[in-house]
């Protein structure tokens, strides 16, 4: 957790407080909170699930966009209030 934002692995349990999630989850869990519009106590930044663009959102930002398969790593850099997404084409 850093500020308005909370970072894991995979994805959260959308049925428990962050301070409720189980490890597990945290590493493992997928699809369970993507098509979630409302917001969650902070600003999920994720990976785990790849997407062909990195994707943003008011609630959650996923930066999974496939290195390992597909060439392209992305990272989100947080400055003050700024989000900026840089990629790495392999």
């Amino acid at each position: 957790m850093l500020g308005r934002y909370f970072f894991v692995h995979a994805e959260i349990n959308p049925r428990y407080s962050l301070a409720r999630q189980s490890p597990e989850d945290l590493l493992w869990i997928r699809d369970e909170f993507t098509s979630i519009k409302k917001p969650f106590e902070k600003i999920i930044v994720h990976g785990h699930s790849v997407t062909d663009e990195p994707e943003v959102f008011p609630n959650r930002i996923g930066i999974d966009t496939g290195a390992y398969a597909f060439g392209v790593l992305t990272c989100l850099i947080l400055e003050s209030d700024q989000q900026r997404l840089i990629q790495a084409h392999c």
